[in-house]
């Protein structure tokens, strides 16, 4: 059980029949109606369930397995477990199998787990078959944790049916974005296409520009070496002949 649980907390609140083998000092006020300050040997209390286990662990007292537990109410569950309500006792299978435990009561476990299988079959089968209708009467009668089945296949039935009645809707919606966001990204990838040729042709010609740029800047340098070099053959010339 978890300790922060709210219903774990309730279902431990449930009262047990215990008897004392001895004299309790000061907890008189643990039996309803007593003036006596101390409990006496052989009083019959009920207790909450949390405090009757926790002395019985400790052999102050015995405890008696409560009256829808025995074989009375068992047989009324086992004769047919959808017809019986579980108003008076919201926390039945949660306290029987921790009792079950508690006096060893292999078959008490085993009952609980049939029981709870019928009842499962039923509550399920109303959970997703009943169509706006007041289900605090059906809540009712069924324990806190038959209440999550119900609720939940009744919360999931009216989804699915609100699901159901939009999904016409739904789908024409998602076609339409789908149309768009492939027009987008036809004329996105076109767009890229462009502008990567575009940037190609550019660096092409640029290169080609600046190919013809270095062939005529050499052309020159060599012109220029050529002409210096005749000038100085006709000097040496003119020296020579003087």
């Amino acid at each position: 059980m978890s300790y922060f649980d709210i219903n774990d907390i309730l279902a431990e609140e449930q009262k047990i029949t215990c008897n004392f083998f001895y004299d309790a000092y000061n907890l008189g006020q643990l039996e309803e109606g007593s003036r006596d300050p101390d409990m006496k040997k052989g009083s019959k209390v009920d207790l909450p369930y949390w405090m009757a286990l926790a002395l019985a662990k400790s052999n102050f007292v015995s405890v008696i397995m409560p009256t829808e537990y025995q074989d009375e109410y068992k047989n009324q569950l086992i004769a047919d477990p959808n017809v019986i309500s579980m108003r008076l006792f919201p926390y039945y299978d949660k306290i029987g199998v921790q009792l079950s435990d508690f006096f060893g009561d292999r078959k008490l476990k085993l009952l609980l787990f049939k029981v709870f299988r019928e009842r499962f079959l039923n509550i399920y089968k109303n959970s997703i078959n009943l169509k706006e209708t007041d289900i605090s009467k059906i809540l009712g009668n069924l324990t806190y944790q038959e209440r999550e089945v119900f609720s939940n296949g009744y919360k999931s039935s009216n989804d699915y049916d609100k699901w159901i009645s939009r999904k016409g809707e739904k789908v024409e919606k998602n076609t339409n974005n789908l149309l768009i966001s492939t027009t987008t990204t036809t004329s996105s990838s076109t767009s890229s296409t462009s502008s990567t040729s575009s940037t190609s042709s550019s660096s092409s010609t640029s290169s080609s520009n600046n190919n013809n740029n270095n062939k005529n800047s050499s052309n020159n340098s060599n012109s220029n070496r050529n002409t210096q070099s005749t000038t100085v053959k006709k000097r040496k010339r003119m020296f020579d002949d003087e």
